[in-house]
């Protein structure tokens, strides 16, 4: 069993290894740092802004690690026409399987 502490201490540990975001922006790649990364027991939140000067299409966002390689992908394509704020997430959570 992964004690409540040991559950943290992993999720933190993943946290850890994220070192940028990449999209595509109306089909150029575009690199920033992430917005947020939460941790919170056994959940991990990475947040992608796009600001208000962020409009057209946007897709196939993904989450860097240090090392370059990609943690967690989406193949979402969104289309922002306002000049408004947008919060892209990626949303995890850890759970033990017993077996």
């Amino acid at each position: 069993m992964i004690t409540p502490e040991g559950m943290q201490e992993i999720a933190e540990t993943i946290a850890a290894l994220v070192e940028e975001a990449r999209f595509y922006k109306d089909g150029q790649e575009i690199s920033r740092p992430p917005f947020r990364i939460n941790v919170e027991k056994e959940r991990i939140r990475v947040l992608i802004y796009l600001d208000d000067s962020d409009v057209g299409k946007f897709e196939y966002f993904s989450i860097m690690s240090k090392s370059g390689k990609v943690l967690f992908q989406k193949t979402d394509s969104i289309e922002k026409t306002e000049p408004e704020g947008l919060v892209v997430a990626f949303s995890l959570r850890l759970q033990e399987v017993e077996g």
